[in-house]
Order: C-alpha cells, then sequence, then structure tokens
C-alpha cells in the first residue's frame, strides 16, 4: 500500500511539472511582461521599408508571414496582397530560435493627397503643401490633379523622400502623419507645418505623433479627425529595429516625436538604420546607429552598402550590426502571394 502511495504521489508530481512546462505564457509578447495577447518568443519591432518578398524583408531582416499574421493599412484591416515593394511599415513580431515570425504588419503612408505641382522632370511633387522628392528607382508618370499615396520618410520642414507612390481614387480623403505641436480653435501645427483644423480640441494632444485626416474645402486641406498613430510613442515591445531619418530640436534628437536618450553622434538629414530601446516607459535609448544607407538596400544579401559606423555610446560592447544570417533549419510554413508576380516590382503608374 505504501508503494502505491508513493507511485500515486510521483506520478502526480510528474503531471504537475509537464503541465507547467507546457502551459502557454502569460502576460504579452515574449518575456516583456506585456499585455498584448501572449505571442510568445521574444518581442522585437521593426519601423522601415518593405525590400523584397519572400516572406518580407524590412532593414534587412526576413520576418516570416504565417496564416494568423494580421494585415492592416493606414489603420483598416487589409489582405496580403495589400504589401508592396516600397511600403512603409511598422512590423510587430516575435523571435524564436533566432527566427522572426511576423505577428502584425502595419503599412502606413505617409502622405495621401492632390498633387498640385509637378517639376525637375517628376523628382519634385507638391501634395498637401508639401515637397516630396522622387528618387529614380520610385519615379513614375504623375501629374497633377492625381491623388496619390506616398510611402516615405520625413526630411523635417515639409519635406518627404518617397519609397513609393501609388495612385488613388479621386474622392480618397487627404491624410497626413507628423508630431502635434500646437492645437488652437481653428488651427493646428504638425511638425511646424501649420493646418486648418476642423475637430474637437480634446482629442488633439500636443506632442503625440498622430496620424491626421480631413478633406479639401475651398481649395485647402482641412484637418478634421486625429488618431493616435502606432509609433515609437505607442512601441509594445522594448526593442525596435528602424530606419529612417532623425531631427534634431532644441539640442536632442528625436524620431516620430520621440526623444533618443544617450545619444552622442548622430547624423544631420542622413538616412540611418538604429536600434531603439525601450528600457521604461517615457524613454527611449538608441544603442547601435549607421549611416548613409540605402534603405531600400540596407543589409540585403549580405551588403550593408553604407558608410562608417558611428558609436552612440562609448563602449566597447555596441559594435555595428551585421547583417541577420538566414538560419540553417526548416521555417515553418508559410503564406505566399497567391500572384506570380505579386514579388516583382510593380511597373511605373500611368
Amino acid at each position: 500500500m505504501k508503494i502505491c502511495d508513493g507511485r500515486r504521489r510521483w506520478f502526480a508530481a510528474a503531471c504537475l511539472i509537464l503541465l507547467t512546462a507546457f502551459s502557454p505564457p502569460r502576460g504579452g509578447i515574449g518575456g516583456t511582461g506585456r499585455a498584448r495577447g501572449g505571442v510568445g518568443g521574444t518581442g522585437v519591432a521593426a519601423i522601415g521599408v518593405i525590400q523584397r518578398f519572400g516572406s518580407i524583408y524590412v532593414n534587412g531582416r526576413e520576418y516570416l508571414l504565417r496564416t494568423a499574421t494580421r494585415y492592416r493599412v493606414d489603420g483598416r484591416a487589409a489582405p496580403l496582397g495589400a504589401l508592396h515593394r516600397g511600403d512603409t511599415v511598422f512590423v510587430t513580431a516575435r523571435v524564436r530560435a533566432g527566427v522572426a515570425v511576423a505577428v502584425s504588419v502595419h503599412v502606413q503612408h505617409a502622405l495621401i493627397g492632390v498633387v498640385t505641382r509637378v517639376s525637375d522632370n517628376g523628382q519634385r511633387l507638391r501634395v498637401l503643401g508639401q515637397t516630396v522628392l522622387v528618387p529614380r528607382a520610385v519615379r513614375a508618370r504623375i501629374r497633377v490633379g492625381m491623388r496619390v499615396a506616398v510611402s516615405g520618410f520625413s526630411l523635417g520642414r515639409g519635406r518627404w523622400r518617397a519609397s513609393r507612390l501609388h495612385r488613388l481614387p479621386t474622392r480618397a480623403r487627404f491624410l497626413i502623419r507628423g508630431r502635434v505641436e500646437h492645437v488652437a480653435r481653428h488651427t493646428l501645427r504638425l511638425d511646424g507645418r501649420r493646418f486648418r483644423y476642423a475637430g474637437p480640441d480634446r482629442r488633439a494632444q500636443v506632442g503625440a505623433y498622430v496620424v491626421a485626416r480631413g478633406r479639401a474645402r475651398g481649395g485647402h486641406p482641412v484637418i478634421t479627425s486625429l488618431r493616435r498613430a502606432l509609433s515609437l510613442q505607442t512601441l509594445p515591445v522594448p526593442v525596435a529595429f528602424v530606419s529612417g531619418y532623425l531631427h534634431r530640436r532644441a539640442g536632442h534628437w528625436y524620431f516620430q516625436g520621440v526623444r533618443l536618450q544617450d545619444v552622442r553622434a548622430a547624423p544631420r538629414s542622413q538616412a540611418a538604420f538604429f536600434v531603439v530601446r525601450h528600457p521604461a516607459p517615457g524613454r527611449f535609448a538608441l544603442t547601435r546607429i549607421r549611416t548613409s544607407i540605402s534603405l531600400m538596400h540596407y543589409g540585403l544579401n549580405g551588403s550593408l552598402r553604407a558608410g562608417p559606423a558611428r558609436p552612440l555610446l562609448n563602449s566597447a560592447r555596441h559594435r555595428r550590426p551585421t547583417p541577420p544570417q538566414r538560419p540553417a533549419f526548416a521555417r515553418p510554413p508559410i503564406m505566399r502571394p497567391a500572384r506570380p508576380e505579386f514579388m516583382r516590382p510593380e511597373p511605373p503608374m500611368h
């Protein structure tokens, strides 16, 4: 009888250990302790351009697309086919055994509006009073009066560099992203650019990075709604791999309205790849940076195509980032685009 009781106790203990070992983790993304739906693994984010497919590459790193991956375009649900090379995206992913699996992919257009001027043989556009620089690789047949969606990066002071242009129906509402600097009864200032504002003042938070929507009234854009944009300010994970442009204001460096701590050196008006850590609420620190890069090619095929790395912290442990290596073991199955031409660059728009 004692032997049987001992065996029962041993079996119960073994079952408890197994249940504990294989029960799903609580509390969100990896070991971050952030309640975001329990995606497991180590949570990371990527902000940059879709460089190529298979699954998708952002900042030279591959993010696998699963059937459970969620897609959104400017905050609205979308299918996988809504992703295109050159789109600026915010990717949330989990990393296990060196493999990054995308949990969500958010396409975030910088501008949506009517083209009011085309100059320099299509190298410069005027949209919503903003200057859009169009590189040769992005060049498309754009004419005055067309409504376009611009993926790209803010250069500050109302200037943007496009990574993709997409033509939209003429009735689409306009859109612009930026940091709220001032709100008055009938005006709103985003990153130094003043707009007419017809929305409720209580929703406009000074210092917030937002996406603003509206319609043209009397030939002038009027913002009618504001929504807090997915950005570093709302970073759901402790680490983000970012490519874009830093902006200097009052002696400090900012990205998407976030002041970055511990910056010792940084580029001015240069494309850069950097790693942002979010160790505590309200604190963001750059730990690595590489400047003078090609945003569409950084880290691909083992070629960084970049200038010399600039250390931010006086520490030997902050070394220049190296291109990610593809894992040798088998990956989980992924969902491929249905159209074979989906993975090729899109033809110029007519």
